[in-house]
């Protein structure tokens, strides 16, 4: 009789302690952050906890009880056909499944739910049901869209920038080389010293207006350096003619050659980057002019190699001019650097080719330099283009 008691004392000790454990459960779960709910194969809810009761109620959702309920008794069947495609899709693949799922309230607002649901198995290790973890991440999806739409507005203003800046450069330097050139012919034609000084003073202010307007434009242009590199068909050879048109009136104020030379085994028409191609050679042809004050600056365009649709082009700018010691090379690809002027007359490096050292990066090429004082100097970009399926412009039958 006493081992009967004691036996039964036993049993209603670890009944005691199940019941204790059971109780500690279902608070954690009840504690839980996000709406936890437990189905069964049928879709049917077996219980869920504090958190998801909670939620239901501040979305205006006053159920008494969702347990013994499917979707379908609770929301509109385009959402019950939602998180039932999900349940199934768990139990289908008997893994743990992501979804957003994505609810509409009477009031016309949207919600958008993150949900975790893994399959319920029994001691058979069989799958009855399945359980999942809600989270409303509605703030998270309204914060993403708003970035989103930010950042495209940002990429729109940089796109008008860069547009506004490449008219500039072709609207507004031209024109102004124009007038520098035109008053320069017609200053040494001129006999009358008071036309002529006027003439000069013409010359001298449309070459000091073209000079501050190069300074502000490599400015901005370094600004906005990070556009979107653009795959896109265009006429190089044409491209670096009006380079040439560009930087002629520079040269012949000096009294420099200004020559071009376009290997015919090289495509005129090539898939690239014309806009940063351009900038390249600006920069590069402007600065050879600038250190060069007798003799001439050569753009040479050569094939380096081609392969199937992908060809590698040489573009080299060469000039005679003041070269560059070698012990100051390394500093081509540097910011702002400035030397004292020696007997080589060599003066330093600006803003200039650190922005070659940049496109040249954005374009995958290769830049080397080969220079020796009161030799010349010459730069070759090494560059990737690839050949268009149509060798024109402008397709016509």
């Amino acid at each position: 009789m006493a081992a009967q008691n004691e036996e039964n004392k036993s049993l209603q000790d670890i009944i005691v302690e199940q019941k204790k454990t059971i109780h500690s459960l279902s608070n954690i779960i009840d504690e839980l952050p996000g709406s936890i709910y437990w189905k069964d194969k049928n879709g049917v809810y077996l219980g869920h906890n504090n958190f998801a009761r909670e939620k239901m109620k501040s979305l205006g959702l006053h159920w008494e009880s969702i347990v013994g309920k499917t979707d379908y008794d609770l929301f509109s069947k385009e959402v019950a056909d939602q998180y039932r495609r999900h349940d199934l899709e768990t139990m289908n693949s008997g893994t743990v499944c992501t979804d957003e799922e994505r609810l509409t309230l009477e009031s016309g607002e949207e919600l958008v739910q993150l949900s975790y649901k893994k399959p319920l198995r029994n001691e058979q290790g069989e799958i009855f049901g399945v359980v999942g973890n809600t989270t409303d991440i509605t703030y998270l999806k309204r914060m993403e869209t708003e970035l989103l739409e930010a950042k495209e507005y940002a990429e729109a203003v940089n796109q008008s920038k860069i547009d506004l800046i490449r008219n500039m450069e072709n609207d507004i330097r031209t024109p102004f080389n124009g007038i520098w050139s035109l008053a320069s012919v017609l200053e040494e034609k001129e006999s009358d010293p008071y036309k002529k000084q006027c003439l000069r003073n013409i010359s001298e202010s449309a070459k000091a207006l073209l000079k501050y307007c190069n300074s502000v434009l490599e400015f901005i242009k370094a600004d906005i350096n990070h556009a979107p590199i653009l795959s896109k068909k265009f006429d190089l050879k044409q491209l670096v003619s009006e380079v040439m048109t560009m930087e002629a009136v520079t040269a012949k104020s000096k009294q420099l050659e200004l020559s071009l030379e376009y290997e015919k085994n090289v495509p005129e028409i090539v898939i690239g980057d014309p806009g940063r191609i351009q900038r390249l050679l600006l920069n590069l042809t402007s600065n050879a002019l600038k250190f060069t004050h007798v003799g001439y600056v050569r753009i040479r365009v050569e094939l380096a190699d081609q392969q199937d649709k992908d060809v590698y082009l040489y573009l080299i700018i060469e000039d005679s001019g003041i070269g560059v010691p070698e012990e100051y090379q390394h500093y081509l690809y540097g910011k702002y650097n400035k030397h004292t002027q020696d007997s080589t007359g060599f003066k330093g490096f600006g803003l200039g080719i650190s922005i070659i050292k940049q496109l040249m990066h954005d374009l995958e090429g290769e830049l080397d330099v080969k220079s020796e004082p009161g030799k010349g100097t010459k730069f070759i970009c090494t560059l990737p283009f690839r050949i268009p399926l149509v060798n024109s412009m402008l397709y016509t039958s």
